[in-house]
């Protein structure tokens, strides 16, 4: 798996889970020289990945981000989350 796809175990719940674990066979994020000059962004979109954890650190609620962008969907933008946590987790894990 590379850092842009999903884990395979997701820990979502309710109805989050089901928006994610809908959309899990896609891609959430993807790299291309000519797309914002390969900036990581979700895919169908122009917007950069950075661009919801800067929303996120700047204490912007993920509607926020959601309202403000509304080329990414609430799927993409949860599996994001999903990803970083799971390579927090990781990370984490690999140090011990």
């Amino acid at each position: 798996m590379n850092a842009f796809e999903r884990p395979e175990e997701e820990s979502t719940t309710g109805a989050a889970s089901a928006a994610v674990a809908e959309e899990s066979s896609r891609p959430v994020v993807h790299s291309d020289p000519e797309i914002m000059s390969g900036e990581p962004v979700f895919v169908g979109t122009r917007v950069p990945v950075n661009a919801l954890f800067d929303y996120l650190e700047g204490n912007h609620s993920l509607d926020e981000f959601l309202d403000d962008f509304p080329s990414v969907d609430q799927a993409q933008a949860l599996a994001a989350l999903q990803i970083a946590r799971w390579a927090v987790l990781m990370a984490s894990a690999r140090s011990h």
